[in-house]
């Protein structure tokens, strides 16, 4: 039941691209504590709450850099676009996630 709210709050209202929405805030909203819903998060998804909304906007990331649309756009402003504080940690995500940096992923999709 509640892996459905986080899904909906989280990824299908798609509050993970707000860089400012944080795990106290969603278990707020779902009226947990930080603790509760950090082990719900690992047990549901198997990863930290960070991985899951690092995972979710790389997915947006892929997305766009493979999308002529955004071709105007540069790297760093679809980080942002995704909900990425700065380019340091939108890079280490997608290369950790990916296996190599937006701007190489960029050419070869």
């Amino acid at each position: 039941m509640v892996k459905g709210q986080i899904d909906e709050i989280l990824i299908r209202r798609k509050k993970y691209r707000d860089p400012k929405f944080s795990a106290a805030e969603l278990a707020e909203m779902l009226g947990l504590s930080v603790w509760k819903l950090s082990r719900i998060v690992r047990q549901e998804y198997g990863m930290r709450y960070a991985e899951v909304v690092h995972e979710c906007r790389i997915k947006d990331a892929m997305q766009y850099l493979r999308n002529k649309k955004f071709e105007a756009y540069s790297v760093d402003d679809i980080g942002a676009m995704v909900g990425f504080g700065n380019r340091q940690s939108f890079f280490g995500a997608f290369k950790k996630i990916v296996g190599t940096t937006p701007e190489k992923y960029r050419i070869m999709a």
